[in-house]
C-alpha cells in the first residue's frame, strides 16, 4: 500500500469495524477522502460525489476494491456512520444511486473469520446491524431478498421496531429463522409482542435449546414476558430435547419467581437434585450447595457435559458469586464451546465482577476459542460489537494485569485503545 492509500484503507477498515470515532477523526483529517475513492464516499454517504464519479465511469458502480476488495455498495452497507440517524437521507441517497448504475440489491460478505461461512447481504447491514430503515427501504424497493437468513434476526437487536416491520411489509417469514429467540435475549415485551401479534410459532424449537418459552427462561426474562409468551398458547410442559421442562430450568437457573409463574400456570413441577444443585449455585448458597454434595457425594461425579457448561451460562449471565462457588466446588474454568471458555465469554460482554473471579481462580489467558483468539482478544472484540457495554475496559486492564500479553497495536473502543496505549500498545 503506497502512502496515498493509507488513510484511505484506515478509513474504510474503520468505518466496517465499528470503530466510528476512528473513522470520523480519520475523515475530520483528510475531508477529501471522500473525492479520491467511490469506496470512502459510499462508506462516508456522500451521494453526489459517487453520482459524479458514476458519471464519469458506470462500471465503479460494481467494482470491488478497497482493502476488503469489496464493491461500493456492501461498504456504503456496513458503515458504522450508516448507525447515525442524522445521516439517514444522505446514505439512502448514496445507495439508490449506486443501484440506478447496477449495483446489486443482493449482494454480499463473506467473513473471513467466520467459520460457519455465513453469506452476510447488504440488507443485513443496513438493518441488521446500523438499525437504518431508509436505506433498507431503498434496497428492499430493488429487490434486495428479506428472508437472507440474517437481517430480520438481527433486527430483533433494536428495541425499536421500525427495520421489523419494514422487513415483514415486504414479505419476511418471522418464523425462517429464530429472530424471536434473538428478541429474547432481551428484556423487550413490547418485542416479544410484535412478534406474537405477526404469526411467531411458540412451538418452534431451536435446535437443544427448545421452545421459545423454554429461551425465555434460560435469558432471564421478566414474568411479564413468560406470561405474554404463556397467554399466547406457549405449551408450559414441553420438554427440551434433553428432556427439561421450563420449569425444570428456573429451577436450574435459580429463578424461583418465574418457577411460581409457571407453576400457577399448570407446569409439573417435579425437578431432580442436579437442577436443585445449580439453581443453589445460580443465588450462590455456599450452605445449600455444600449440603447436598455432602448428602450425595457422587453428585459432581455424575454431571454430563452439558451440565458441566452452566459454569459458562452462568458466567455469560454474570452471575458471579455462582461463578466462584462453582470453581471453588471443582468446577473447570477450561470447558469451552465455540465462543471459548467462561473468561472469553465475560470478557466478551465486559463483566468485570465474572472476569476476577475466573482470574483469582486460575483460568486459562492463553486458551483460545474456535476462531483462534484469547480472552483478550475477546474483550476488545466485545468492547465494538457485543450489545452489552460497559466494563470491556476494566476487563482489558484485568487480564493485562494478570499476565496477558498486550497486542501491538492497540484496537477497540476508545477506552480499550486508552487501556491498551497505556501498556506498551501503538495507537
Amino acid at each position: 500500500m503506497d502512502a496515498k492509500q493509507e488513510p484511505l484503507y484506515e478509513f474504510l477498515a474503520a468505518a466496517i469495524s465499528g470503530n466510528e470515532e476512528q473513522a470520523r477523526a480519520i475523515l475530520a483529517a483528510n475531508r477529501q477522502l471522500p473525492k479520491s475513492s467511490i469506496y470512502a464516499a459510499a462508506a462516508a454517504g456522500e451521494a453526489d460525489i459517487i453520482q459524479d464519479m458514476l458519471i464519469q465511469d458506470a462500471s465503479l458502480a460494481t467494482e470491488p476494491g478497497g482493502p476488503e476488495q469489496w464493491e461500493p455498495l456492501l461498504y456504503l452497507c456496513f458503515s458504522c456512520l450508516l448507525a447515525d440517524p442524522q445521516c439517514n437521507e444522505r446514505f439512502a441517497q448514496s445507495a439508490k444511486v449506486l443501484l440506478d448504475y447496477g449495483a446489486n440489491a443482493n449482494a454480499f460478505i463473506v467473513p473471513k473469520d467466520d467459520p460457519c461461512e455465513r453469506k452476510l447481504s447488504a440488507l443485513y447491514g443496513a438493518a441488521g446491524v446500523a438499525g437504518n430503515a431508509a436505506v433498507a427501504q431503498v434496497l428492499l424497493e430493488a429487490g434486495a431478498d428479506p428472508n437472507d437468513g440474517e437481517s430480520l434476526y438481527h433486527a430483533a437487536e433494536a428495541s425499536g421496531h421500525e427495520c421489523l416491520e419494514l422487513l415483514y411489509r415486504y414479505g419476511a417469514d418471522v418464523n425462517a429463522t429464530p429472530a424471536l429467540f434473538r428478541k429474547l435475549d432481551f428484556e423487550d415485551v413490547d418485542g416479544v409482542q410484535w412478534f406474537v401479534d405477526h404469526g411467531a410459532d411458540l412451538n418452534l424449537t431451536l435446535g437443544d435449546n427448545g421452545t421459545p418459552l423454554h429461551w425465555a427462561v434460560v435469558r432471564g426474562r421478566s414474568c411479564s414476558i413468560v406470561e405474554l409468551l404463556l397467554n399466547h398458547g406457549a405449551p408450559v410442559n414441553a420438554r427440551r430435547a434433553d428432556g427439561k421442562t421450563a420449569y425444570m430450568l428456573a429451577v436450574r437457573y435459580g429463578q424461583q419467581e418465574l418457577a411460581d409463574t409457571l407453576a400457577r400456570h399448570g407446569a409439573w413441577t417435579d425437578v431432580d437434585p442436579i437442577d436443585r444443585l445449580f439453581g443453589s449455585y445460580a443465588v450462590a448458597d455456599k450452605q445449600a450447595v455444600l449440603g447436598m454434595l455432602n448428602n450425595e457425594p457422587s453428585l459432581l461425579a455424575s454431571l454430563s457435559d452439558d451440565d458441566k457448561m452452566m459454569l459458562l451460562e452462568f458466567a455469560e449471565l454474570d452471575k458471579a458469586e455462582a461463578v466462584k462457588l462453582m470453581l471453588e466446588t471443582g468446577f473447570d474454568s477450561s470447558i469451552r464451546r465455540e465462543e471459548g471458555a467462561a473468561l472469553h465469554i465475560a470478557a466478551w460482554h465486559g463483566h468485570i465482577g465474572t472476569v476476577r473471579a475466573l482470574i483469582m481462580y486460575g483460568a486459562s489467558l492463553k486458551l483460545t476459542n474456535s476462531y483462534g483468539g484469547t480472552p483478550l482478544e475477546s474483550a476488545i472484540h466485545g468492547s465494538i460489537h457485543s450489545l452489552r457495554t460497559g466494563g470491556h475496559a476494566a476487563v482489558v486492564e484485568a487480564l493485562i494485569q494478570a499476565g496477558a500479553a498486550v497486542p501491538g497495536k492497540a484496537e477497540g473502543s476508545r477506552d480499550v485503545r486508552q487501556v491498551l496505549c497505556r501498556y506498551g500498545a501503538s495507537a
